[in-house]
């Protein structure tokens, strides 16, 4: 419940959301959270029970206010439930945003939200998934292009206008939902990699992807650091 933050390597934490709306990021369970490179302070959660929905600080996480706004067209998921967040590593300001639900029409059965201004305005993307999937969720890897990772790996390079099912022969079931809130890792020669459950995947372009032989089975979580990858097996 709450954020909370270190500044001596996770010795000791503070609870930061001391300000507006305050109580109601205590009463989520805030499972995926991404911060700003450009724009100092700000950083945006999304809390899957509680009020729901996605929050946005601008003030490092002492105040909030829930991107979920009457109008929006983002009140069409139901009971504002999201689980996952990924911002675009060419434009802090565009953002996907993954569903723990399905979507109401005309955006049904499944849908994700998508917004280019840091929140202000959002539109509304239909997925070409039969239904909600558990830990499903978005990968962004620029203006156009994202991944949707799920029961297949879909790929869109129109923003979501059409879809094409790129998971390598043989090999579904990914995680790109809430049990993941890291951007898509890229090594030094950018090369793409993402977890899966017949171990990790890889790809040049972010189009077509491979599986990298022996390297696990049910991967939740990726990291990389140094010319090394780790992974976590749920």
């Amino acid at each position: 419940r709450g954020i909370w933050k270190s500044t001596d390597c996770g010795d000791s934490f503070a609870r930061v959301n001391t300000g507006r709306n305050a109580a109601k990021i205590d009463n989520g369970s805030h499972v995926s959270m991404v911060i700003d490179p450009v724009e100092r302070g700000v950083m945006y959660v999304i809390s899957i029970y509680g009020d729901g929905g996605l929050w946005k600080s601008t003030n490092a996480g002492v105040d909030w206010d829930n991107m979920w706004t009457d109008g929006s067209e983002l009140t069409r998921v139901t009971h504002n439930f999201s689980d996952s967040i990924s911002m675009d590593p060419t434009d802090h300001r565009h953002l996907v945003v993954g569903m723990h639900t399905n979507c109401e029409a005309p955006y049904n059965p499944t849908c994700e939200g998508v917004t280019t201004d840091g929140g202000a305005t959002w539109t509304v993307v239909k997925m070409p998934t039969p239904g909600w999937q558990e830990g499903a969720g978005p990968w962004v890897i620029d203006a156009n292009t994202w991944l949707d990772a799920g029961q297949a790996l879909w790929l869109t390079t129109n923003k979501g206008s059409t879809w094409s099912n790129v998971s390598p022969v043989g090999r579904p079931f990914f995680s790109g939902g809430e049990v993941e809130t890291m951007p898509i890792a890229r090594g030094a020669d950018g090369t793409y990699f993402l977890s899966s459950q017949s171990g990790v995947v890889r790809s040049s372009d972010g189009r077509s992807w491979s599986v990298i032989p022996s390297s696990g089975g049910r991967t939740v979580g990726l990291a990389m650091g140094n010319g090394n990858i780790y992974t976590s097996d749920q």
